[in-house]
């Protein structure tokens, strides 16, 4: 039995040229044992390798180990076959291919095709997060999908591997991303015949009975496409179209720690918000281009006027284009293209999310009296305002115990003790991280009042210590009936009217999931801006 590790050229790649799609020199080899087998073999000659610990372990023994040299091999066979270029590998021979002359989801594509969806053995995903996370995730035994706890509105499938289905010639199929990995026996006359049938089933679409979400997202890997994509991001910036363009933090932080903000260019006028304005313009627009967006940085810092930590402009950049009728989403340093079907989805569910009967007052901006510049009030200073003007009970910051999760948090920032509302807050220009948390909380918090009543019982105890005992009647220690209640998601800084259309689109998908959950729990769920 032989593994085969499959690639398919670009159709626009038909020429025979096979050291075209090569990536380094190598020894060609021309196929003459095969006859009608238009193609080339091309072997990468062998190197003697010691591993880096070899010294190590002659140290240990106290005498050379010669045995511990190893050599590598690497072998890639281009064929053509119904007009198309396919390259097969051995060893190391994914190394000679130049990728991104192949189609970009042949792998996954044609594997999922190829398997029977209820005997997966392991999926290979990549999440879109707050801090983008790849997982494998490996069964015992054949399960379905399903059982793989996978989310298709941010996960990406990257590889799959399972049973094929009975009128698939393979005895072993893996798939992932621009590679097919199969296993037969088979002799190596067969090579086109076999080529042909992985083409088959690259081009068919049964994959979309039980997969079709795989086509919601995929992370742009062509080295050409990124580059375009890049042009159009530095197009928009150098025309000042930055509209659809913010910057955010890359990963979810501590607002109590980050006190203010400066830019590359700009270090000695600090901002206590990220004002996008403040960096665009301080841009030399002639020569702007992409590398200097990836130099640039975005530097925070904490009260004292310390350096905590700082980002590269590229990563904090979210982005959303749209090109011939594609949407590409620039998230976290990754290019994402996101299926039409699944935006207009997203837009639909969106429209189901109302926003709430009341309004809140706008964040209050103040000038610095140290720089003079604008000062927006804080999370915290704001709820506390709010809490006095509306008679909401404050909870921001008073941390509720729970044995079901690894630390305190907040029951949520406001309380509306006579109509059941609870009210969590953050900063609109926290950006999809702060957003992120948000959502997070308000699921965590409804969660646990529903299930856990211990939890109930802490929250009790807070209210009791802070307000008083009349405060207890919000939470009952039993009984307790999530219609009587409305969670309210407010984004401070956001515009109440255009709260929804104005999130980024991977903010839009986490709370369309978080309304989802939260109406499932039977409660009440609306947004709400400040402005």
């Amino acid at each position: 039995m032989i593994t085969l590790n499959i690639f398919l050229a670009e159709k626009k790649y038909s020429k025979n040229d096979f050291t075209f799609f090569l990536s380094k020199a190598c020894k060609e080899y021309p196929i003459t044992g095969i006859k009608g087998m238009t193609g080339a073999c091309f072997i990468k000659e062998k190197k003697e390798n010691a591993p880096k610990w070899k010294d190590f372990i002659e140290g240990i023994v106290g005498q050379k180990v010669d045995d511990l040299i190893t050599k590598s091999s690497s072998a890639a066979l281009l064929v053509k076959s119904k007009g198309r270029i396919f390259a097969i590998t051995f060893g190391y021979g994914r190394c000679l291919i130049e990728q991104s002359y192949f189609v970009s989801d042949f792998g996954i594509k044609s594997a999922l095709n190829m398997l029977r969806h209820d005997s997966l053995r392991s999926v290979d995903t990549f999440t879109i997060d707050d801090s983008p996370v790849q997982r494998k995730s490996q069964a015992s035994s054949n399960i379905e999908i399903s059982m793989f706890g996978l989310d298709i509105t941010k996960d990406i499938l990257r590889s799959v591997t399972g049973l094929p289905l009975k009128d698939v010639p393979f005895n072993y199929v893996c798939g992932g991303d621009n590679n097919l990995s199969v296993k037969i026996e088979m002799a190596p006359d067969d090579i086109p015949v076999y080529a042909n049938e992985c083409l088959k089933r690259y081009t068919d679409t049964c994959y979309l009975e039980q997969f079709s979400w795989v086509d919601n997202l995929k992370r742009v890997k062509v080295s050409q496409r990124i580059e375009s994509l890049d042009n159009e991001l530095i197009a928009d910036i150098k025309k000042k179209n930055i509209k659809r363009i913010n910057i955010v933090i890359p990963e979810v932080f501590d607002e109590a720690e980050i006190d203010s903000f400066t830019f590359t260019r700009s270090k000695s006028s600090p901002s206590h918000y990220i004002d996008k304005d403040i960096y665009f313009n301080g841009l030399d627009i002639a020569s702007v281009d992409i590398e200097k967006i990836k130099r640039d940085k975005l530097f925070t810092y904490d009260s004292q006027g310390s350096e905590v930590k700082s980002f590269s402009i590229y990563k904090c950049l979210n982005y959303e284009k749209t090109i011939n009728k594609k949407n590409y989403i620039l998230f976290l340093g990754h290019w994402f293209e996101v299926d039409k079907e699944f935006v207009d989805d997203i837009e639909t569910d969106l429209k189901a999310i109302p926003i709430h009967k009341d309004s809140f007052p706008k964040v209050i901006k103040s000038k610095d009296p140290k720089t003079n510049k604008d000062k927006f009030e804080t999370e915290g200073d704001y709820n506390e305002r709010i809490s006095k003007s509306k008679g909401y009970l404050l909870l921001d910051k008073k941390l509720v115990k729970s044995r079901k999760t690894t630390t305190a948090i907040e029951l949520c920032d406001l309380a509306d003790l006579n109509n059941k509302i609870l009210i969590h807050a953050k900063q609109r220009n926290g950006g999809s991280s702060g957003l992120s948390h948000l959502f997070s909380q308000a699921n965590v918090a409804a969660e646990l009042m529903l299930s856990d009543q211990e939890f109930r019982k802490s929250a009790r105890d807070v209210l009791e210590k802070n307000f008083g005992a009349k405060a207890m009647d919000l939470i009952p220690i039993d009984n307790i009936k999530s219609s009587e209640y409305e969670i309210v998601l407010l984004m401070l800084g956001a515009n109440s009217k255009t709260v929804l259309k104005d999130l980024p689109f991977f903010s839009k998908v986490n709370l369309i999931n978080t309304f989802s959950s939260l109406r499932q729990r039977g409660y009440k769920v609306s947004v709400a801006g400040t402005l």
